[in-house]
């Protein structure tokens, strides 16, 4: 399932109205595919036994965060009494933050918030005195040490979707001086020296706009364009040791996918765009990596008509694993949302 696809709605709506005449059909050939099953949490490698991965879900206006080792040793529930966007899990596992809105003296107004999971603790850290309709916040997320969150803010009067950063007490509340008018889910390099954004783009085959992989160094000015296909990127990451990013790519197939069949593709790529790899021709929301780095646990399912499902592949886009004891616990865990 995809984490990322929280994307301007003015920016749909120019998508959609400057492709109704144009499809595309994806160019790379689907992968060989050999999956095996892994029906219990004692068979997984050692190295991947303790990853801990989270979901979060909207229910009746409140979210619920489910964190969990995929060994199922380590497990926890947690409800906001509130409802949130853009929850993210701190490296070491014990903040959460978010964006919520406030009312405050008649205005609702957005604010970045941090949530103690050991004190159950919640806090406001940043915002700006501006009604949510001249100043939006959206997808946070720490820093490799944790210490800091990134953030993305949409100034509608400049149209301009900038980013800021905050220590987690709340000090330091920083706008960065980005050069580029799209700068939606900042996450930084394992080194903290990168910043990897949803930023605008052409696709390369069509020649129309939509939403593209953008790096930028640790200021926010733009080093380079990572992608330059599709309409979006849901998912993506930095690997652990920095040199490579995985991300899922979908195209909707034109007019409301009336043209052509909506396709998804997930790739491995190195950092400066080069040997780009076709992982799978699958719907994937990425959602760790083993303690070496090695592989990748993602959730994902084959086409819109098959369960999600947790999946384990290495890097080089061998040993895909299907972790069956997993599916009882998403399908309960999506069975109140109707999408799903």
């Amino acid at each position: 399932m995809s984490t990322r696809k929280t994307i301007l709605i003015i920016l749909i709506f120019l998508l959609i109205n400057t492709t109704i005449l144009i499809g595309c059909s994806g160019e790379d050939g689907q992968p060989n595919l050999d999956v095996d099953s892994i029906s219990n949490p004692y068979e997984l490698p050692r190295e991947i036994q303790n990853v801990i991965i989270y979901f979060e879900k909207n229910v009746n206006d409140e979210n619920v965060i489910s964190i969990t080792s995929l060994d199922f040793q380590t497990k926890d529930k947690i409800i906001l009494v509130r409802e949130c966007n853009g929850v993210e899990l701190s490296p070491d596992g014990r903040l959460v933050t978010y964006v919520s809105g406030e009312i405050i003296n008649g205005d609702f107004r957005d604010a970045l918030w941090l949530y103690d999971l050991d004190k159950q603790i919640e806090a406001k850290i940043a915002g700006w005195d501006k009604k949510f309709t001249e100043i939006s916040l959206s997808n946070p997320s720490f820093s490799p040490d944790g210490n800091k969150i990134i953030f993305s803010v949409t100034w509608f009067e400049k149209d301009i979707v900038g980013l800021a950063t905050v220590n987690i007490d709340g000090s330091n509340q920083k706008i960065l001086k980005t050069n580029l008018p799209l700068n939606e889910g900042p996450i930084y390099s394992p080194d903290g020296t990168l910043i990897m954004v949803t930023c605008a783009g052409l696709d390369e085959v069509t020649g129309n706009p939509g939403f593209q992989l953008c790096l930028l160094d640790k200021d926010g000015q733009q080093i380079r364009p990572l992608t330059n296909r599709g309409y979006g990127h849901g998912s993506y990451y930095f690997t652990p040791d920095g040199n490579k990013m995985v991300f899922s790519e979908f195209e909707h197939g034109g007019f409301f996918g009336i043209i052509n069949k909506p396709e998804d593709r997930f790739y491995i790529m190195d950092v400066d765009g080069e040997n780009k790899t076709l992982l799978l021709n699958w719907e994937v929301g990425v959602r760790g990596f083993s303690d070496d780095g090695k592989e990748i646990i993602f959730e994902g399912r084959p086409d819109e008509k098959s369960s999600w499902g947790m999946y384990i592949i290495n890097i080089d886009g061998t040993n895909l694993h299907h972790l069956t004891y997993f599916d009882e616990f998403l399908e309960e865990w999506y069975a109140d949302i109707e999408q799903y």
